[in-house]
């Protein structure tokens, strides 16, 4: 998809804040109808900016709305981190699954996060003047760094690779949904490079575990070979010659001869 597209070739903002051409800027209002934001009732914030700018006190109502929307989402922040540690901390003391309780409160805190950027990216668009697009970007940078960093703790916490996979596809989607309201994603893209070995690590690590297992509990007994197709079809194309120990027996030359011969399995 478009995500993981980006994710590979380090793209920047579909439609940088601030920063649109016209055309651009229109193509930024189409994708909003989809995300559900224009939804939003503005009206009340045009009305208090408006009021604001006849008092003469417009950059101060700037500077107000910034300053109290930065401590929210700081606010918002600090309870992501600190709720991410305590739920991971409570679970495994308790006997539970760390992982899945980072997956369920990662996911919630990235779709706030993306939200509050989603209705900022609106409301700036819509020509309120309650922030610039300066201050916004500045914002979703501390945000981003936050979410990434976050995904790359959770290499201490997830052991199941379906909970990684699940958490990085849910990341793709909000680096997608940012991306297309015109932030900077490649923070988020670059802490989901980096969860791809943490994925492939967890999978081989459950493949060795199954294969252990297999061989502890397994019961193994002489395979009897009596023609050259029984070789073919049962040892070398599963490729069990190549592991075959030392002095059981030439199988090969059992099988041209129509022997019986033996292959340790």
């Amino acid at each position: 998809g478009e995500a993981l597209e980006a994710m590979q070739s380090g793209e920047a903002p579909r439609f940088p804040l601030g920063l649109e051409s016209g055309e651009e800027e229109a193509e930024a209002e189409a994708a909003e109808e989809d995300d559900g934001t224009t939804a939003l009732d503005l009206v009340p914030l045009h009305r208090c900016a408006h009021v604001q700018r006849m008092l003469g006190r417009a950059d101060a109502f700037c500077t107000y709305y910034a300053e109290n929307r930065g401590a929210q989402l700081r606010s918002d922040l600090s309870g992501f981190s600190a709720g991410l540690g305590a739920s991971a901390a409570e679970l495994s003391a308790a006997g539970g699954d760390p992982g899945a309780a980072f997956m369920q409160s990662y996911q919630s805190s990235v779709a706030q996060v993306v939200g509050f950027f989603l209705i900022e990216a609106r409301v700036l668009r819509s020509g309120a003047e309650a922030m610039s697009a300066a201050a916004a970007r500045a914002l979703w940078g501390q945000a981003a760094q936050a979410l990434a960093s976050a995904l790359r703790a959770s290499a201490g916490v997830m052991r199941d690779p379906g909970q990684v996979l699940v958490v990085r596809d849910f990341v793709a989607l909000a680096a997608d949904a940012v991306r297309a309201a015109g932030f900077d994603a490649r923070p988020l893209d670059a802490a989901l490079s980096g969860t791809r070995d943490m994925y492939t690590g967890l999978l081989a690590q459950d493949a060795a575990q199954e294969l252990t297992r297999a061989l502890e509990e397994g019961q193994f007994e002489p395979l009897e070979l009596t023609a050259e197709g029984d070789l073919q079809r049962r040892v070398l194309r599963f490729g069990l010659h190549r592991v075959a120990q030392p002095g059981e027996g030439d199988t090969n030359k059992g099988a041209d001869t129509g022997s019986s011969a033996t292959e340790g399995a």
